[in-house]
């Protein structure tokens, strides 16, 4: 009966020793679940980071090459309102000279018909 005990007991040490065992793996698996579940989520942080930037960074190109094409237009636009108001000047001019040199003629021609 002792031999049985001491048996029973080295069994239940085996038994008890196994199921450490068990728990352990159990334990060790969990935790590797849960690093490449933390892992992975880190990954899709990062890879969303990255997609944030690039649509970010794409926007500001967008806005610098709009805002420059604007300006560009705004200073065509400009130039072409200063050459229309340089033209408009100078058909004023062209106008104003040839009235005054009509005057002149007139001018002329009264001051040799009065005398």
């Amino acid at each position: 009966m002792a031999f049985r005990m001491v048996e029973a007991r080295k069994q239940k040490e085996v038994e008890l020793a196994q199921h450490r065992m068990r728990l352990d793996a159990v334990h060790d698996e969990l935790a590797a679940k849960r690093d490449n579940w933390v892992a992975l989520n880190e990954y899709k942080e990062q890879e969303d980071q990255k997609r944030r930037m690039s649509i970010a960074y794409r926007l500001d190109s967008w806005k610098k090459e709009k805002m420059a094409r604007e300006m560009w237009r705004a200073k065509q636009q400009m130039l072409r309102d200063e050459d229309a108001r340089l033209r408009a000047q100078d058909w004023e001019d062209l106008q104003r000279a040839k009235r005054d040199l009509e005057l002149e003629e007139r001018s002329a021609v009264c001051h040799r018909m009065a005398f």
